[in-house]
């Protein structure tokens, strides 16, 4: 140790000439700093550039995170003259000793940054005018980094941080991860914990790339959770990683340079706070009964030892240990107390139930190996947990822990898992699990006094998310008449499940009826998970309608919905996320957020059923090809055609190659007639059939303008039109309009060209189909450059046109009056015709729609206008000079 008279006493500072002792310090120093930086990872994100406005950092993790390498990185990287770098554990104030040891670290400083020739001084005061000089007079930005920071140094650290200019920079890493209170509520100090300091992805990869570790990154950060020490041994390790807590060198680390640095108190709170989920006192208490001082070492664990840490969202009332040593902790405490880990594990179910923490609920029953209560926790709060809460992507990885036996044994687990396994796209694992529960003793009976019915439910919405849509129909339908009034949160997901089944087909009017049943239902059963799917099958219906900016206020409302709760349900958030990147995509409007097209993509496919998966990967598919990168969109489309394949999806696996066939069309239109699909009746519902017949007829109609067949391309683009407008879908009659208008005009209809083209020119307006407009532009202007005159020439027209257009109400009826961009062109006509006293037959005839489709667009007038009868709708509709 460094004492206040130097070493034995002897050549106090300011005597005899520069202190030989600090001069050896310094050099140690040196050589410490230089070892520590030596083929380390710069990791910036920890350094002063990576926080502009700070003054000092402060490294605050227990043993083995870095915090003396990334010291001694920044200090090497500063370069000599311009860092000072001190290992402060060193020095020790002795009593009665008038500060000589702050004057030496001073005096340290003052070397490091000035060479062996520095000013001598002769007492504290002088040499801290002279420090402080040196600070100020300087040029260069200045790093001062203090390793193994004491509380004895307080007073020097705040001096500086106060009194020195912002060119003068400071770190520390102080014994343990306790920090002066008064220091940490200085301006400018910030202070990075364990999670900070962790080795994120890109890190693991380069420590794998540096030291030749064949590991898979994923894999290094799971077991070890970022923590550098114990990613230096795995480094050593030519096995395959295993759990670190078998490492003999991770168990001699945790235990000798952890656990070993606590007091006997300490080690008892914290072996025992490894068997909990979430550290509280409450919870504690609760769990083991004891110990009235337990906020007092609770805290220390956390603010001085570092071994607890925040939770989630950093709520500092809910500490959580880190893993590696939770893990290492839990086996000391099954050694130690075999026979009561079953009855803690208990005590820790029902307290985390209490809390409504079903997760945790169900972690702790299965836990605890003990058939005896386990299985009666579980089967209620998986219930809830699966199907009013949805957390599908936390069951997913939770389910991948337990062992298939207890799967095969307790209900509650086997209809959760398959829940959880249709809503990832697994349909097969589900219908061999229900299968199984069929033949047991189960045989429909209740799950240990929760309601009645929930595997047959799973079975009839599991059908759904394979989209086996008419099957789906008749379970639920069937479920709902046998079970519905007993179990009110199984009758909510049965209604939204019909709910979005009549969105994805079209099927409006019983659309709208089912909407209302079952947001009634969830929002009394407090259904998220199914409020999240109603939402999202509202924001679907618009989309099927060609809505685009409609669909998009849907899904601003639902994100501020308490009935959902996003943040509380990760899959109804992602769920809506999907749906958002489509209407990014597709209005163009603003910049689209960062990693939205990633997120969206990786969900769609892990979880999404058809009508998302299939929406998602085309705008994502078509976004690459207009950038002209043809080869990424064909990759995608092939990867979901594979996909469908796999999950036997016969509409995704026709979707995708419709898709195919356009990219084909893109580059050269060779081979787009040859891979056309042909849908198969047999398996496909009716309005399933309708929609690809659709697409087929205009990437038919495509084809034949590349071959010159206008007339064939003419029959084609209106058949695509006629069944856009059956089914209401005003998108995919804006697309089926821009290849009707090209193949007028090379038949030399040039009226009637200008006709199609303002249409549809007007419904991409209306409804922000602004990306379908560009695909069909780019498809056709690559198959038959030479339109690109006629389509000039008509813009140009419309724009002239646009700026003369009447206002609304005016009386020449040669032109369609815009109701301030509400109303579609065929909205307007429906307004014309109910003011004639038409029927919805009447109407559906005159515009080439079913009947259903007419009645739909009726109730869509009556919405607008708030209103409830016809009479109303055309007084309300001629106040406002519309008729």
């Amino acid at each position: 140790m460094m004492t206040a008279g130097g070493v034995d006493g002897k050549t106090p500072l300011g005597q005899e000439g520069l202190d030989p002792t600090l001069q050896l310090y310094n050099r140690r120093m040196a050589q410490r700093r230089h070892v520590f930086a030596q083929s380390a990872i710069r990791r910036e994100r920890l350094s002063h550039e990576a926080h502009q406005g700070a003054k000092a950092l402060v490294y605050c993790a227990p043993s083995g995170f870095g915090k003396s390498t990334q010291l001694a990185i920044m200090a090497e990287d500063a370069g000599s003259g311009n860092a000072a770098y001190l290992s402060l554990a060193e020095f020790e104030t002795a009593e009665g000793s008038d500060g000589s040891c702050v004057e030496r670290v001073m005096q340290a400083i003052l070397d490091q940054l000035s060479g062996p020739d520095a000013p001598q001084t002769k007492g504290v005061h002088e040499g801290e005018a002279v420090l402080f000089a040196r600070l100020w007079k300087t040029e260069q930005p200045i790093l001062l980094c203090f390793d193994e920071f004491i509380p004895a140094f307080a007073d020097l650290a705040e001096r500086i941080i106060c009194e020195t200019p912002s060119s003068v920079k400071l770190a520390f890493a102080p014994i343990g991860v306790e920090f002066l209170s008064r220091l940490a509520l200085l301006p400018g100090v910030v202070r990075m914990r364990s999670e900070s300091l962790a080795f994120n992805e890109a890190e693991i990869d380069e420590l794998a790339l540096l030291s030749g570790a064949p590991w898979s990154t994923e894999r290094a950060l799971e077991l070890t959770g970022g923590w550098p020490a114990l990613l230096r041994f795995a480094v050593d390790r030519a096995e395959p990683l295993s759990s670190p807590i078998q490492w003999p060198e991770v168990q001699n680390f945790l235990h000798n340079d952890v656990f070993a640095k606590l007091t006997v108190e300490e080690r008892e709170v914290l072996r025992n706070a490894s068997i909990l989920q979430t550290v509280t006192p409450e919870s504690y208490r609760y769990v083991f009964k004891a110990n009235s001082d337990l906020e007092h070492w609770l805290k220390r664990l956390s603010a001085v030892h570092g071994v607890l840490v925040a939770g989630l969202a950093n709520d500092g009332e809910k500490l959580v240990m880190l893993p590696v040593l939770r893990d290492f902790l839990r086996e000391e405490l099954r050694v130690l107390m075999p026979d009561r880990i079953s009855y803690l594990l208990k005590r820790i179910a029902y307290w985390h139930w209490r809390q409504g923490e079903y997760r945790e609920t169900i972690t702790a029953a299965l836990d605890a190996h003990d058939h005896r209560w386990a299985h009666r926790v579980s089967a209620g709060v998986l219930i809830d947990i699966a199907l009013r809460q949805g957390e599908i992507a936390g069951l997913r990885e939770w389910f991948a822990s337990v062992p298939r036996d207890q799967l095969n044994r307790l209900p509650a687990l086997a209809f959760g898992y398959a829940w959880t396994m249709y809503f990832s796209q697994q349909a097969q694992v589900s219908d061999e699990v229900l299968e199984g529960m069929a033949a047991t003793e189960y045989a429909g009976q209740n799950l240990y006094g929760q309601p009645r019915g929930w595997p047959e439910l799973v079975f009839a919405i599991g059908k759904a998310t394979h989209d086996e849509l008419d099957e789906s129909t008749r379970l639920c339908h069937q479920w709902i008449d046998s079970f519905g009034e007993d179990n009110e949160v199984g009758a909510g997901a049965a209604y939204t499940c019909l709910a979005f089944i009549a969105a994805s087909e079209r099927q409006f009017e019983d659309l709208s009826k089912l909407s209302r049943k079952a947001f009634s239902i969830n929002r009394y059963a407090r259904q998220r998970y199914a409020s999240g799917w109603l939402s999202a099958t509202n924001v679907l219906a618009a989309m099927r309608s060609g809505e685009m900016l409609r669909a998009r206020t849907l899904v601003k409302q639902s994100r501020e919905s308490s009935d959902i709760a996003v943040e509380r349900s990760p899959f109804a958030s992602n769920l809506l996320q999907a749906f958002e990147y489509q209407l990014c995509e597709e209005i163009k409007e603003g910049v689209m957020p960062e990693g939205l097209e990633h997120d969206a993509i990786n969900f769609a496919m892990e979880y999404g059923v058809v009508d998302v998966l299939a929406g998602v990967t085309q705008a994502a598919a078509r976004r690459m090809a207009l950038k002209g990168l043809t080869t990424e969109a064909f990759a995608l489309m092939e990867k979901v055609r594979a996909t469908a394949h796999r999950r036997q999806l016969p509409r995704l696996r026709y979707l995708a190659e419709i898709n195919l066939a356009e990219f084909h069309l893109l580059e050269d239109g060779a081979d787009a007639d040859v891979n056309l699909p042909k849908p198969n009746a047999a398996i496909l519902s009716a309005n399933q059939l309708q929609a690809l017949d659709a697409r087929l007829a205009r990437v038919r109609a495509l084809i034949e303008i590349g071959k010159s067949r206008f007339g064939l391309a003419e029959q084609h683009a209106r058949l695509a039109l006629r069944e856009a407008g059956t089914m209401g879908d005003l998108r995919a009659a804006a697309a089926a309009q821009y290849c009707l208008a090209t193949a007028l005009v090379l038949l030399g209809s040039t009226r009637d060209a200008e006709r199609a083209f303002r249409e549809a020119e007007e419904l991409v307006a209306l409804n922000g189909c602004r990306t379908t407009r560009e695909w069909m532009m780019a498809l056709l202007l690559r198959i038959v450059p030479e339109t690109i005159q006629f389509f000039d020439t008509i813009g140009r027209k419309g724009e002239a046109l646009h700026s003369m257009e009447p206002s609304v109400g005016s009386s020449d009826k040669g032109l369609v009056p815009v109701l301030a961009g509400r109303l579609t062109r065929k909205q307007y006509l429906v307004l014309q015709y109910i003011a004639r006293g038409m029927t919805n037959k009447e109407i559906a005839a005159q515009l080439s729609i079913s009947e259903s489709g007419a009645k739909w667009h009726v109730k869509r007038l009556f919405e607008r206008f708030g209103v409830s009868k016809r009479s109303q709708l055309v007084a309300t509709a001629q106040a406002k000079n519309l008729l």
